[in-house]
């Protein structure tokens, strides 16, 4: 909503950030981040991406063997709401040998030391890897204080009370082009 972007007297954001990057023999490391302050509340915003790209000799560089990494970090502390969330995204890629991506989740408040959670993945959007583009698996683990809302299989939710726990995985192997049609999962 365009709304909640209009400008006010009494809304004031102040912000940094900075790019930093290397370049050596073995490996480049690319950074970029940036810290926010907003006022009132107040609330302290950092967000940090970092990717790391390994180099290959002149001699055998090819695209299909480029090898990458990356972590994608957001916190979030915010005073008025007396919470403190974390976002961390890892990913680490060998294109066309190795796909991993693990999304990880934390909350805490300040106000209810029951209400929290760690997520690494969820369900709906669970840790996912993917080996030579034929084997997938997918897994998550869900660890809360204060109660958990779960997907089933069958249809409907299964709520959790209290101190909950939610783990899930899964795994397929694919074999010929799901593009064409003609493919064999199981």
């Amino acid at each position: 909503d365009i709304q909640g972007w209009q400008p006010a007297l009494d809304r004031w954001s102040f912000g940094v950030g900075a790019i930093l990057g290397t370049m050596e023999g073995g490996f480049t490391l690319n950074l970029k981040g940036m810290f926010m302050l907003e006022l009132p509340g107040p609330r302290i915003l950092i967000f940090v991406k970092a990717q790391i790209l390994k180099v290959i000799p002149e001699e055998v560089k090819n695209e299909e063997n480029a090898e990458t990494a990356g972590i994608l970090a957001v916190i979030d502390l915010d005073f008025n709401l007396g919470r403190l969330t974390i976002g961390l995204t890892f990913e680490y890629k060998i294109e066309k040998i190795l796909s991993l991506r693990i999304p990880i989740e934390s909350k805490f408040s300040f106000d209810n030391p029951d209400n929290w959670h760690l997520f690494i993945g969820k369900q709906s959007a669970p840790a996912t890897a993917e080996i030579l583009e034929i084997a997938k698996g997918y897994a998550f683990i869900m660890i809360s204080g204060n109660g958990l809302t779960l997907n089933k299989k069958t249809g409907g939710t299964l709520q959790l009370q209290g101190f909950s726990l939610g783990f899930g995985y899964g795994a397929s192997l694919i074999l010929g082009d799901q593009d064409s049609g003609l493919y064999l999962e199981v």
